[in-house]
């Protein structure tokens, strides 16, 4: 009975070892496409001049986000720090007449925290924002 548990053992978990890097894989795919098609959009009813403008100020937020959280307990959690640059961003929109709906900033938002991982994680300190 344990050999066989054993082997079963094994068996799941060289299936996992080949499907989770997979499946990010495709999540990944799935994320980029989603953004290029967003930033496409924006940039045909915005211009790519804006496109830039909001980029950069959604990089700079989460960047912030990130800092805050490191002393600011009410920012520690994913979710916190997500609002707390939803809301920034959409103030600072405003104030330049960008208007922008929930989702495409959520997405903005989402892809800057996975460009700022990657950034962080490969040391890498000239990253243009959302390319």
């Amino acid at each position: 009975m344990e050999t066989g548990f054993n082997f079963l053992n094994v068996v799941v978990h060289e299936a996992l070892s080949i499907a989770i890097p997979f499946m990010v894989f495709t999540l990944f795919g799935f994320i980029v496409q989603t953004f290029r098609q967003l930033k496409n959009e924006f940039i045909a009813r915005h211009g790519e001049r804006r496109w830039w403008q909001l980029s950069g100020i959604v990089q700079a937020n989460v960047r912030a986000a990130e800092q805050l959280g490191l002393k600011d307990e009410l920012l520690q959690s994913g979710q916190a720090k997500k609002l707390w640059v939803l809301k920034q961003v959409e103030l600072a929109a405003e104030r330049i007449g960008i208007e922008i709906d929930a989702n495409e900033l959520s997405n903005m938002i989402e892809t800057a925290v996975w460009d700022e991982f990657n950034r962080l994680k490969n040391n890498d300190t000239e990253t243009s924002p959302l390319q």
